[in-house]
């Protein structure tokens, strides 16, 4: 797979709980964020085809 960078911005207490979760689990906060991305992108893409997914509903962030 074949990544690009990308620089975000992100809330510190959001960043807190990715940097607790990875030294949890013994990952990476990367691979946390690029799932997270991932996930989002499927559902998006599901929107754009009109399929329901478990997360559609308004946005909230």
């Amino acid at each position: 797979m074949s990544l690009t960078r990308l620089t975000v911005y992100a809330d510190p207490a959001d960043l807190a709980i990715i940097k607790e979760a990875a030294a949890r689990g013994g990952g990476a906060q990367s691979a946390i964020i690029r799932k997270a991305i991932h996930r989002e992108a499927i559902h998006l893409a599901a929107l754009g085809k009109g399929v329901r997914t478990e997360t559609t509903g308004p946005d909230t962030g």
